[in-house]
């Protein structure tokens, strides 16, 4: 004859359960994260060629970080427009391009039709203060320590639509713990993790977006 669980046999395997729950989960989720920034680093990397071939090209000017008021895709030195060609993605929309975060789960947007999302974006701030819409490769000593692509989202709208990186949109949401960065040189890109103080101070002591040799030519004037 069977004999049923009594009550306190039943207490005893609910609190198995939840404690071996306890102890996986957290295994799982990390080994989930681990697997995104992994396959994100290989999309990056992917990313930095495409943006090496282009210059090549290019008489070694990367493209610009956004559209500059030119809608034609034809004529847009946009990255997300000039980019894609030197990849097997027909745009940086599908979630299976290399120009996207395999852990973006971002839908169409919402507000800005004629935009798409994106969770790599460019640094804004390579043509600043007047400098050229397109960087040219290899006329600063520090561009390996430089950003150049980087985990971003638009945070105004939540969505990422547009393609330029600024100090603020910098998001470890695809992968909670850590960033992946391209830099400007094109060298593989460094797995940072998210500091204690991102909230305070952001990711600014970690990342550089502007060149030391830009702001001794600013002085010198």
């Amino acid at each position: 004859m069977n004999k049923a669980f009594t009550l306190a046999e039943l207490m005893v395997v609910i609190a198995i359960i939840l404690t071996l729950g306890a102890i996986l989960i957290p295994v799982v989720t990390g080994t989930y994260n681990s697997a995104i920034r992994l396959a994100c680093t290989n999309n990056m990397h992917q990313t930095s060629v495409c943006a090496l071939l282009y210059a090549k090209e290019h008489r070694n000017r990367l493209p610009a970080e956004g559209n500059k008021g030119v809608k034609d895709p034809n004529k847009s030195k946009a990255w997300f427009y000039c980019l894609p060609p030197y990849s097997d993605a027909k745009d940086v929309q599908s979630r299976n391009s290399v120009f996207q975060c395999p852990g973006c789960e971002k839908g169409q947007p919402e507000i800005f039709n004629h935009a798409s999302p994106k969770s790599y974006k460019m640094n804004s701030y390579l043509d600043n203060k007047g400098r050229p819409q397109t960087y040219r490769l290899g006329l600063l000593k520090d561009e390996s320590s430089i950003v150049l692509f980087i985990d971003c989202i638009a945070g105004e709208t939540g969505m990422g639509q547009w393609g330029h990186a600024t100090r603020s949109a910098v998001t470890d949401e695809w992968h909670p713990g850590a960033i992946n960065v391209l830099y400007l040189d094109g060298h593989t890109q460094d797995i940072i993790t998210t500091p204690d103080n991102v909230e305070e101070n952001g990711w600014d002591d970690l990342l550089k977006w502007e060149s030391k040799y830009w702001t001794r030519r600013k002085k010198k004037k």
